[in-house]
């Protein structure tokens, strides 16, 4: 997900889930901050993970199997601490 300039993180990430998922959510608590380096492609990253609960629209995915299941595994992510 890329971000907009002058948008907040977290409107970011609200437009991005309707975007993906067509579901309207509100962002909670920030659960990690990872980075990760791509060598291949000589770039670096952050991925930043929210917590956040729907709270309207429907869902709406291409592939709606394959996607949810890492919904559901969602829950059993725990912060990154190093």
């Amino acid at each position: 997900m890329l971000w907009k300039k002058g948008e907040h993180l977290q409107q970011a990430v609200i437009r991005e889930v309707k975007k993906e998922t067509g579901y309207v959510v509100k962002v909670n608590e920030l659960h990690s901050v990872r980075e990760a380096f791509f060598q291949d492609k000589k770039h670096h990253a952050l991925i930043i993970t929210f917590f956040a609960g729907i709270t309207g629209g429907e869902m709406n995915i291409l592939d709606p199997d394959q996607d949810i299941e890492e919904v559901k595994n969602g829950s059993a992510l725990k912060p990154f601490k190093s």
